[in-house]
C-alpha cells in the first residue's frame, strides 16, 4: 500500500510479527513485489 501523499509504503517497524507493532510509512522497497521484504506485504481482508 502507498500512501498517495507522500509516495511512501505502508511498511510494519522492526519486521515484527507480534499484535500490536508500531505500523508507518517507509521508503518502498522493490523487494517487495518479489515477497522477500516481508514488512511492506499486505493482505486486506473483508469483515462479515
Amino acid at each position: 500500500m502507498v500512501a498517495a501523499h507522500s509516495g511512501k509504503c505502508v511498511d510494519v517497524s522492526n519486521v515484527s510479527t507480534t499484535a500490536g507493532p508500531l505500523i508507518h510509512q517507509w521508503t518502498c522497497d522493490p523487494a517487495s513485489a518479489l515477497g522477500t521484504k516481508k514488512n511492506q506485504i499486505w493482505r486486506l481482508q473483508g469483515k462479515s
